[in-house]
């Protein structure tokens, strides 16, 4: 007998490395810090319940990465996110642009609460610096479930929740709406990564349909 097991209607996630090293790193690190030194929490203020410190900071900016110096960089990750979308999603009749970007910085004890990211399709991460000990990301369903059963191995099949370990150069893209939050960073180093969002353009839907729409860019 053939068993076959399907992960129907399962969120697709991405994970990739780019190749830069520590140097350029470093510069890009540099020029934030100059320029753009996160200062703002960027979400769930009015649900602090201990002190701000406690949380990562989120650049009031949200343009880093059309920064020129962020040009090559920039260009890459479309050239990933473009290979994601056509090779494995196969959404090859519409175009994608990159609408928003930030820095998240994280010192040590620091953590962030579970959000997700509203008006665009799809998200991502790039770490310019971190470590071992570094604040890993981790996803969790918060999809109604009836049931909770505890299995003796945990998989991709019944786990609730997922953690990404973090190393420089680490590029994941994930569907905008699934809830993420930074786990406590241990680390000395201080940890910084750039989040981006993603919109699709062209075509949207079926053109008989009420919901259809076209999104044109510039």
């Amino acid at each position: 007998m053939t068993h076959l097991v399907h992960n129907l209607f399962s969120k697709v996630f991405y994970q990739s490395s780019l190749n830069y090293d520590n140097k350029q790193l470093d510069t890009w690190i540099n020029h934030l810090e100059k320029e753009y030194t996160p200062s703002a929490y960027g979400y769930y203020v009015d649900e602090m319940e201990d002190n701000e410190d406690d949380y990562s900071k989120a650049s009031l900016r949200k343009t880093i990465l059309e920064d020129e110096i962020f040009k090559d960089l920039k260009s890459n990750i479309m050239k990933e996110f473009n290979f994601f979308k056509n090779h494995y999603l196969r959404y090859v009749n519409n175009d994608f642009v990159l609408t928003r970007s930030w820095v998240s910085k994280v010192e040590k004890g620091q953590t962030s609460f579970y959000h997700n990211h509203n008006n665009c399709m799809f998200s991502g991460l790039y770490y310019l610096r971190t470590d071992g000990e570094s604040g890993y990301i981790n996803f969790e369903n918060f999809n109604d479930k009836r049931f909770y059963l505890k299995p003796d191995v945990y998989n991709e099949h019944n786990a609730n929740d997922f953690t990404f370990s973090t190393h420089n150069n680490l590029l994941l893209f994930f569907p905008s709406e699934c809830h993420h939050r930074i786990l406590k960073h241990n680390s000395d180093i201080t940890r910084y990564s750039i989040a981006f969002n993603f919109m699709p353009t062209g075509e949207l839907g079926v053109d008989t349909s009420d919901s259809y729409c076209k999104i044109n860019v510039n």
